[in-house]
């Protein structure tokens, strides 16, 4: 089902709701009714009901009145996760209060394919609060913000007025994550090397010892302790100085072959969410650029946009 997009003016746009346009066609049959009768009765309900009509606009324009929000002029989610986006609301008004106040975020072009806009009942003058849209978007890649929408239906739900915010910024949609059990990642990083195997928190069981002081439980061999009354815990291998490099075919060829290279993607990035906090070293090689091995935090946030908007590629643009 197709939504009718409301028309801007100066920013600022009315739709009606279900109750508005039951008032306002009441209204209009009203005042028909005391211009072919006479009725002073309806002439007074007439009256009335323009009355909260009127009354309604100037509260609802009131309550939009000097509100700024300030949202991330970069921020990212994963493909297939419900992601939120904050969006921190200020109202700047000395003495009144807004109510109901629901913020929407616009994409220039495609944009996820679910929002539930964060919402606010209530901003007190001269106080802040954060409002966290909720977004789904089944697809990786870079999705252009060019602005946002401040909605209100106070004070009597007639209508919804929109105000309209420009705000360039970029989401970035990260591969979507697959879950990789840890044997399987040890199977794929296993490669002869010549780091030394030391005890740390790495994936890889190198042996066994007593439990001392500020061990976490969750190593305890709970099987041994209950034969023998001791308790020793597992150690692992450190992945100190080991590097990863991950290899991505991004050439699609044959029939499913663009879904095999969306996998590829998604796999290189679970790994490396998966690594890089471990301590590891990991690069990128693909047919459209490579990173050198590195860790940190700002080095995953790199890998996962390079594979972000990494293209899929046909067999004669991959050659």
């Amino acid at each position: 089902m197709k939504v009718k997009k409301p028309r801007f003016f100066f920013n600022r746009a009315i739709t009606f709701t279900f109750e508005g346009k039951a008032v306002v066609g009441l209204a209009i049959g009203t005042g028909f009714a005391a211009v072919n009768t006479g009725n002073n009765l309806l002439y007074i309900i007439f009256s009335f009901l323009i009355s909260l009509i009127i009354i309604s606009g100037i509260l609802s324009e009131m309550n939009l009145k000097r509100i700024n929000v300030k949202t991330a002029a970069r921020t990212a989610l994963f493909a297939g996760r419900i992601g939120y986006l904050p969006h921190r609301l200020e109202n700047v008004k000395k003495k009144l209060t807004s109510y109901s106040l629901s913020v929407k975020t616009e994409f220039s072009g495609r944009g996820p394919e679910d929002q539930v806009p964060g919402y606010l009942l209530s901003l007190r003058p001269g106080g802040d609060s954060i409002a966290s849209e909720h977004l789904t978007a089944s697809k990786r890649g870079r999705y252009g913000i060019r602005g946002l929408t401040i909605t209100t239906g106070y004070p009597f739900s007639f209508f919804r007025k929109i105000l309209r915010i420009d705000q360039e910024g970029i989401l970035m949609v990260y591969p979507e994550m697959i879950e990789i059990p840890a044997d399987a990642v040890n199977e794929i990083i296993r490669g002869d090397d010549s780091a030394i195997n030391m005890p740390g928190r790495g994936l890889e069981f190198l042996s066994t010892r007593d439990m001392r002081q500020g061990d976490d439980v969750r190593k305890i061999l709970w099987k041994h302790y209950a034969r023998t009354g001791k308790m020793i815990v597992r150690e692992y291998e450190d992945p100190l100085n080991k590097e990863v490099v991950l290899i991505v075919d991004n050439v699609s060829a044959g029939k499913g072959g663009a879904e095999k290279v969306e996998r590829e993607i998604s796999l290189a990035a679970s790994l490396s969410v998966k690594l890089i906090p471990e301590g590891y070293s990991v690069g990128l090689e693909t047919g459209s650029g490579s990173i050198a091995p590195r860790t940190g935090g700002a080095h995953l946030r790199g890998i996962l946009e390079f594979l972000a908007v990494l293209p899929v590629l046909g067999r004669e643009t991959g050659a």
